[in-house]
């Protein structure tokens, strides 16, 4: 990787960081609204207005996370598809971005 990579990376990462941490809050809602939704099959007619609220959340949510990726992809990166907190920016060669519950770090650099 040249300097005027490595640069450019640097002032990409506080914005991927950024849209990560809204994939990885909005991956959290939805797993919760599906579990909620779940729950609340059996009882469909006695919630059914709380379920039709819970599915448009869950709908908005889906949408977001949908941008959030597209916005990944239009800065040159992608996420993972069997692991979304894993972003890969550029080539093979480029660090990849790992977010768990409270950080980010790069395989590039040791855990922030």
């Amino acid at each position: 990787m040249n300097t005027l990579q490595k640069e450019q990376g640097s002032k990409l990462l506080p914005l991927v960081k950024a849209i990560g941490s809204e994939i990885r809050d909005r991956a959290t809602k939805i797993a919760h609204l599906e579990e909620r939704l779940e729950a609340l099959q059996s009882t469909r007619t006695a919630h059914a207005e709380e379920i039709a609220d819970l599915t448009a959340e869950l709908a908005i949510h889906r949408r977001e996370l949908r941008r959030c990726t597209k916005e990944l992809v239009q800065l040159g990166c992608s996420v993972d598809a069997d692991n979304p907190l894993r972003i890969q920016c550029g080539d093979e060669s480029h660090p990849v971005i790992l977010l768990d519950d409270t950080r980010f770090w790069s395989t590039a650099d040791t855990p922030t």
